[in-house]
């Protein structure tokens, strides 16, 4: 299977993180709304910086991540 650098429909972009996602990913991982449901409780700039650098780095060492580590993607709403 190949790898894709991004899915696209009128309503969502699947895509690899980037360093900019940065503001996103810590409003969602700090909503309490979206933490009484996972296993976290909050994420500091430092630590999301860190997490995306690593999925970046895992993205370029393992070509089948998009299949076995799905969770590395952002989901990106469009609409």
């Amino acid at each position: 299977m190949s790898v894709f650098d991004k899915i696209e429909t009128e309503r969502l972009i699947l895509r690899r993180f980037r360093a900019e996602d940065l503001p996103t990913l810590l409003a969602y991982r700090n909503d309490p709304a979206v933490a009484r449901y996972q296993a976290w409780t909050s994420m500091s700039e430092s630590e999301g910086t860190l997490f995306i650098e690593e999925m970046i780095a895992l993205a370029k060492l393992v070509t089948n991540a998009v299949i076995d580590l799905c969770w590395a993607w952002i989901i990106n709403p469009v609409a």
